[in-house]
């Protein structure tokens, strides 16, 4: 079949947010330790392993995390392989050994001190390892493994209607239509998993109850949600519309062309507008952010406002971070991606000869 090139302009989405590309000094030696964690299971042939490296997550949780130490961005780093492979893992399972896949990864995520069985698919174990070195970061901090615990279980909920979805060919070549841009949030964000990051940025924060539930707080998490989808799926639009089915009808280029009949400049223009208005709402909120410092601070322990900064600096961190990432690895735009990102200016073909690991083409798992 013949491909189609279609050229765009770029817009600058993220122009006005104030947040600016920052690596973690710790990015080497994490990419060093995560790619050697990951490389001890060998859940990977040749051909996936080529693939999985080429995806880089540690340059990911290093660019995202970056506010936090170096535990959080190696546990950041280790999380995204982790969700990453169980995502694999899935999509090459009839839906009922996908549950099984479910179950093993909850267990081990919710009693990390127990060995697994022999004979278990590594999820068990790499689960089991990374939860155990995230709960001794916690340092006893029950409330945001609790947290963590419920997300992980909302998550991968989600993830297994969605692979029963999509498991029915109907479904996958003709998707339902998501009308507007509020259909496709309360279908799509429960897939991307980002409250479990902002769930382990928690961790050796101590951060109070009535912090994490303050109205603004969870606004200005929603919105860097919000963003990082929509930034997201402007950039990987070339490979949304090369694979088609689900891919192309759920990402939101597709749905506000459709939803207002613009063409694909017009609608990528549309979208700019609409998240540099978002970004003004968040900017907003962040001036209007209280204080939960009692009176008479004498410690960096009492300190609770630096500690909330530091959360809040991640919501920014990672809007940034994943923009960053999408343009530092061949995920969205191939070979020249750091060309696409100087010059803004975007071809791409119907069948496009860049292709991800998480892309058109399988990456090659073992057992």
């Amino acid at each position: 079949m013949a491909s189609t090139t279609l050229d765009f302009r770029l817009p600058d989405t993220l122009s006005r947010w104030p947040w600016s590309r920052h690596l973690s000094s710790w990015y080497r030696e994490v990419k060093e330790e995560s790619n050697a964690w990951i490389d001890g299971y060998q859940p990977f042939d040749e051909k996936g392993l080529y693939g999985f490296v080429n995806c880089d997550y540690a340059l990911l949780a290093s660019l995202t995390f970056s506010p936090c130490n170096r535990d959080i961005v190696r546990l950041g780093s280790d999380m995204l392989n982790l969700w990453f492979l169980f995502s694999e893992y899935v999509g090459r399972t009839d839906v009922a050994e996908a549950q099984k896949l479910r179950g093993i990864l909850l267990d081990a995520l919710r009693d990390p001190t127990q060995p697994r069985p022999t004979g278990e698919r590594c999820i068990g174990a790499m689960s089991r390892d990374f939860f155990g070195r995230a709960t001794r970061v916690a340092n006893g901090n029950k409330r945001c493994i609790a947290r963590f615990l419920r997300e992980a279980d909302a998550y991968t909920a989600v993830i297994m209607d969605h692979h029963a979805f999509t498991s029915n060919i109907e479904n996958h070549i003709r998707p339902p239509i998501l009308k507007n841009m509020d259909e496709y949030f309360r279908v799509k964000k429960p897939l991307c998993g980002v409250e479990l990051a902002f769930c382990l940025v928690e961790f050796g924060l101590d951060l109070p109850e009535e912090v994490l539930t303050h109205p603004t707080i969870k606004t200005l998490a929603n919105n860097a949600i919000e963003i990082s989808m929509i930034v997201s799926d402007i950039n990987s639009y070339g490979h949304a519309r090369a694979r088609g089915g689900v891919s192309e009808q759920y990402n939101i280029v597709t749905i506000i062309m459709r939803e207002y009949r613009l063409d694909l400049q017009r609608t990528v223009d549309w979208l700019d507008i609409h998240i540099k208005k978002l970004t003004s709402t968040h900017l907003t909120n962040m001036a209007h952010i209280p204080s939960w410092n009692p009176r008479g601070v004498v410690s960096d322990s009492e300190d609770v406002d630096k500690r909330v900064a530091v959360y809040l600096n991640v919501l920014g961190q990672w809007v940034r971070g994943n923009d960053d990432w999408n343009f530092e690895t061949e995920r969205c735009f191939g070979e020249g991606s750091m060309d696409v990102k100087q010059s803004r200016q975007v071809k791409f073909q119907s069948q496009p000869a860049f292709m991800s690991a998480r892309g058109m083409q399988s990456i090659g798992i073992n057992g």
